[in-house]
């Protein structure tokens, strides 16, 4: 192997590296950028509706339970079945216009 061939390999592998390092970043800020909005969009049993609407009993670590309650605004959401489960609005109450 002569040295323009190494000099064009180390060149390769830094920018291998440097795509890498940037899809992991992009990666891990997505998954934060997630988890994030997913707290944000979980409600507590007892907390008041922000809207009327269809609100699924989640588990929790956030996955669905397919269980859902209807909830109206400013109405304090029900007890969950089992601790540590909370809410996320998945059906917001359409109103017609008057």
């Amino acid at each position: 192997m002569d040295r323009f061939t190494s000099v064009n390999q180390d060149v390769d592998t830094k920018k291998r590296c440097s795509y890498m390092e940037n899809q992991a970043t992009q990666w891990a800020l997505s998954h934060i950028e997630r988890a994030c909005k997913m707290d944000d969009d979980l409600y507590k049993p007892g907390e008041r509706a922000k809207r009327s609407g269809q609100y699924e009993i989640t588990g929790p670590r956030g996955g669905g339970t397919g269980k859902e309650r209807t909830v109206v605004r400013d109405e304090p959401l029900p007890p969950t079945p089992e601790p540590g489960q909370r809410y996320r609005l998945v059906d917001p109450t359409k109103h017609k216009g008057k």
